[in-house]
């Protein structure tokens, strides 16, 4: 059995969302921050392979499409699948409430 890969596209939110994430992290050490984005971004790109192995999101649906989670650290990348595209909305804190 072949497995699909599926295209990865981190949406213009999300991309301000790993911005704001190096920021913070940055005022501290920055080399943490630039090592932490590194992992979280590998992390992010191993969504084109089985996408579909994280829950789904408390966040529910978006436009129609499951909305689903991949935790990494303390943070959840909010992310839909629709055919053999990843599409990547969002990255929360864990501790931040779901959107609704």
């Amino acid at each position: 059995m072949v497995a699909t890969r599926y295209t990865v596209r981190v949406g213009p939110t999300a991309a301000k969302h790993l911005d704001k994430i190096a920021g913070y992290i940055s005022q501290d050490s920055p080399n943490n921050a630039v090592r932490f984005i590194e992992e979280l971004t590998e992390a992010i790109l191993s969504l084109s392979h089985f996408p579909l192995r994280c829950g789904i999101a408390p966040e529910g649906e978006l436009r129609g499409s499951v909305v689903r989670q991949l935790v990494y650290g303390r943070y959840r990348v909010l992310f839909t699948v629709r055919e053999s595209e990843v599409r990547v909305h969002g990255i929360r804190h864990a501790s931040r409430r779901p959107k609704r």
